[in-house]
């Protein structure tokens, strides 16, 4: 699909692409960003689509607009054991509102390092809450709205800003916790 999508993709200097013969269906823009940048918004006829998609039918098409910053945030912390023990090698998630939950690009995730500290950058401003588990959970689960519901009391509540790193001292969700 994204081969049929790109083949004839036009591009001029002024930063327009131009995508002709795009199949009808449900689509969403997911930029590949350099450190640091995230995605603002991404507008089509005056609306927001960054976080539903768009749809493409057979009315003809409105120009999208990708608006970017290179001024992300950054998330730093570590995660600690019911202890206060510091916790290695664990998966630490961002995940946004739940009004924003379809959006796949505001999730992010990292690993703690050997002193159970982790560094999450490129987040979009806004509030967010931070999980992380002690026991291991199947790959990509916190993108599912069923799982996340069963921690969200659980998650730690952060607010990340543009240029102020947002510093979180993370409690870990207890293996005897953890439900698939």
């Amino acid at each position: 699909m994204e081969r049929a999508a790109n083949e004839g993709m036009r591009f001029d200097p002024s930063g327009l692409f131009v995508f002709p013969h795009v199949p009808e269906g449900r689509y969403a823009i997911r930029p590949l960003l350099s450190a640091g940048f995230y995605i603002v918004d991404i507008r089509m006829g005056g609306d927001s689509i960054y976080d539903a998609g768009f749809v493409v039918d057979s009315r003809p098409a409105d120009e999208i607009e990708v608006t970017m910053s290179s001024k992300g945030g950054t998330i730093q912390g570590v995660a600690r054991d019911s202890l206060q023990k510091a916790v290695p090698s664990i998966s630490v998630t961002l995940v946004p509102p739940l009004s924003r939950r379809q959006n796949i690009s505001l999730f992010k995730s990292a690993t703690t390092g050997s002193t159970g500290n982790f560094v999450i950058g490129n987040v979009a401003p806004g509030e967010y809450k931070l999980f992380a588990w002690e026991g291991p959970i199947p790959n990509g689960a916190w993108l599912n709205a069923e799982f996340i519901a069963q921690y969200d009391a659980r998650g730690q509540s952060v607010t990340v800003t543009s240029g102020v790193p947002a510093i979180a001292d993370l409690k870990v969700i207890p293996k005897g916790i953890v439900r698939r």
